[in-house]
C-alpha cells in the first residue's frame, strides 16, 4: 500500500543493508529480487494479498529507491550466485570511500547554505505528476536538447565498447557496466531538475542539456570506478586484503609514510617499529610502492619514506605535483576514450535511452523523476560472476 499511495516514488533507507537483503525471501516462499528488479525501472506492479479491502493491487508506476551500508563480508554473502544473475547486483552502485582519520572541526555549515538547501528540497517535492484519461498519474519523457542528443550518441557508443571489453575480464562488471549507461541519463536528469528548482530554474528549457548531460556522465564514469575498484577489493584473497588494508592507511596519510608515521596512525596494530616496517616492506615486496631515501643536510642515518605507487583499483591518488607529502587524497576518473560519432537509431528521449521516468509538472513545469538503488560499503575477498550482460534499454 505504501507504493500505492505514492505515485512519486518512496526511498528505503536502512544504515544496515543486510536487513534488506534478508528480506528479499524472508517472508514469503519466493524470492522477491523480481519485484525490486521492477522497482528499478518504475514498471507496474501486481501484488495479491489473502486479507484486506482489496485482495489485488496494482500500480502502474512503482518506484523505490534503496541506501545504506554494508560491511564487505557481508556484501559478499548478500551477492548470491542467483542474485547476481537476476541483475540485481549489477543495479546497485556501491562506492568504497577510502579510510579517513576522525578529526575535530569547529566549521559548521553556513546557515544561509542550509536554508538555501532546505528550499531546493523542498521545491523538488512540489513537482506534481501528469494524469491520464482516468485521472490517474502518469510519468511524461524528458527529452535532450539536439547538443546533448549528439554527445548522448557518442557516449552510448564509446560506453557500449567498454561494457563490451569489460566481459572479457568478469560478467559482473560488464553486467554493472551495462546499467551504468542508464545512470548517466538518470543523473543528468537529475542535475536537470536541480536546475530548474533552483532560483531562476524558470529560464531553463524542458530539455535536458548538454550541461546536465556532461554532469550526468561524469558521476557515471565516477560509479564506474567505483564499481571496479569494489569488486576487485571482493574477489581478493586474505593475503592481498592484508596488503590493501596497509595501503589504505598510507593512503589516508597521503600517499606516503615514514615507518614512525604508520606506528603512530595505529599504534594498537603496530606496537614496535619493527611491525610498521615490516607492513610497509610487505608492500614494497608486493609491488606496491617504493623506499624513498633522503639524508638529512646536517648529515646523520638517511631518513626512509614508503611511497605508495599507482594500482589499477584505486580512485584517489596524492596528487603527483606536490612533493612534500602533505597533499590531500585527489579523485582520479578513468581515461575517456576517443569520441565517435555514430548516433544510435532513437528519438533522443531520456526515458527511451536509459530507463529514466519523470512526471509531468504542475502550472511551475518542474518535472520529477524515479529512484536508483546505493550500497556505501569497505573491503572484502570475493569474486562474482554473472549471466547478466549487456542488454536493450527500455523506457
Amino acid at each position: 500500500m505504501v507504493l500505492a499511495d505514492n505515485p512519486k516514488g518512496v526511498l528505503v533507507y536502512r544504515d544496515e543493508l543486510a536487513s534488506w537483503f534478508t528480506g528479499l525471501t524472508r517472508y514469503s516462499k519466493t524470492d522477491a529480487t523480481a519485484d525490486w528488479l521492477q522497482l528499478f525501472h518504475a514498471r507496474p506492479l501486481s501484488v495479491d494479498r489473502k486479507t484486506g479491502d482489496k485482495l489485488t493491487i496494482a500500480i502502474p508506476h512503482a518506484a523505490a529507491g534503496v541506501i545504506g551500508t554494508i560491511q564487505p563480508v557481508v556484501l559478499a554473502r548478500a551477492f548470491t550466485r542467483d542474485f547476481r544473475a537476476s541483475g540485481g547486483a549489477a543495479r546497485i552502485l556501491v562506492v568504497m570511500p577510502p579510510p579517513r582519520q576522525k578529526v575535530w572541526t569547529d566549521d559548521d555549515l553556513p546557515a544561509a547554505v542550509a536554508a538555501d538547501y532546505e528550499a531546493l528540497v523542498r521545491r523538488l517535492r512540489e513537482f506534481e505528476p501528469a494524469t491520464d484519461a482516468d485521472g490517474r498519474p502518469v510519468p511524461v519523457p524528458v527529452r535532450f536538447t539536439p547538443a546533448a542528443r549528439e554527445q548522448w550518441g557518442r557516449f552510448v557508443n564509446e560506453w557500449g565498447q567498454k561494457t563490451f571489453d569489460a566481459g572479457e575480464e568478469s560478467d559482473d562488471l560488464a553486467a554493472a557496466f551495462s546499467k551504468m549507461e542508464g545512470y548517466a541519463a538518470r543523473f543528468a536528469l537529475i542535475h536537470h531538475l536541480v536546475l530548474r528548482a533552483a532560483p531562476g530554474g524558470a529560464t531553463i528549457p524542458d530539455a535536458v542539456g548538454l550541461d546536465s548531460l556532461e554532469a550526468g556522465i561524469t558521476l557515471a564514469r565516477w560509479f564506474a570506478a567505483e564499481t571496479e575498484r569494489v569488486y576487485a577489493a571482493l574477489a581478493e584473497d586474505d593475503s592481498t586484503s592484508r596488503l590493501r588494508a596497509v595501503a589504505d592507511r598510507v593512503r589516508a596519510l597521503g600517499g606516503r609514510a615514514t615507518v614512525r608515521a604508520l606506528q603512530k596512525s595505529n599504534g594498537r596494530k603496530y606496537r614496535t617499529a619493527a611491525a610498521a616496517e615490516a607492513a610497509l616492506a610487505e608492500l614494497v615486496a608486493a609491488g606496491w610502492g617504493a623506499w624513498e631515501e633522503a639524508r638529512p643536510a646536517g648529515g646523520g642515518h638517511p631518513l626512509r619514506t614508503f611511497v605508495l605507487g599507482p594500482t589499477h583499483d584505486t580512485s584517489d591518488t596524492r596528487d603527483p605535483a606536490d612533493e612534500d607529502g602533505e597533499a590531500e587524497v585527489s579523485d582520479t576518473r578513468p581515461d575517456t576514450p576517443e569520441e565517435t560519432t555514430d548516433l544510435p537509431g532513437n528519438s533522443g528521449r531520456v526515458s527511451e535511452v536509459s530507463c529514466v521516468a519523470v512526471t509531468k509538472p504542475a502550472p511551475g513545469d518542474r518535472p520529477h523523476s524515479e529512484g536508483a538503488a546505493g550500497a556505501s560499503v569497505g573491503r572484502g575477498r570475493r569474486r562474482y560472476r554473472s549471466d547478466d550482460r549487456p542488454h536493450e534499454l527500455r523506457g
